[in-house]
């Protein structure tokens, strides 16, 4: 593969990362102003949140996206950093594949908390109460967002 090749597929690499990466991003804000707009259907019977029961799953979803957090970032070492650090990969089309899957596998997971968010708002239709997830979804993904030099390395 020439030189020329590379910086070609690396650009194509670049593009499809963002391409991808501002999807996502942006169907976080999706998420949020569903959470804003639609309310509770007539026949909606509220949960007794404001007694201090809190539905179980809402405790389940709140603690599933705390755990995600440190999971990220231990799944990123491993999948990505530490084989690099090992030179494990043995060209860079390896490494750029192994960046980009690992890239996909931490925003999906960074969504799948914005996900959580939508479902609790059709469990309580209290915005108060999902958009902590949505917003915790945002700000992982913006920490994640893609690392362009990591990929040319």
């Amino acid at each position: 593969m020439t030189d020329q090749d590379d910086k070609q597929d690396l650009s194509s690499l670049k593009m499809i990362l963002w391409l991808v990466y501002l999807s996502l991003f942006f169907s976080l804000f999706i998420y949020a102003l569903v959470i804003l707009v639609i309310p509770p259907p007539e026949e909606f019977v509220p949960p007794e949140i404001a007694r201090g029961n809190p539905p179980k799953i809402l405790i389940i979803l709140g603690f599933a996206s705390l755990a995600l957090v440190p999971i990220l970032q231990n799944l990123r070492k491993r999948m990505f950093f530490e084989p690099l650090g090992e030179e494990c990969y043995p060209g860079s089309t390896e490494a750029r594949s192994a960046y980009f899957t690992m890239s996909l596998t931490t925003w999906i997971m960074c969504e799948l908390i914005g996900v959580f968010g939508f479902v609790v708002h059709f469990l309580t239709y209290e915005p108060f109460m999902a958009m902590p997830f949505v917003v915790l979804a945002a700000v992982l993904m913006g920490w994640y967002r893609p690392q362009t030099d990591v990929a040319e390395e």
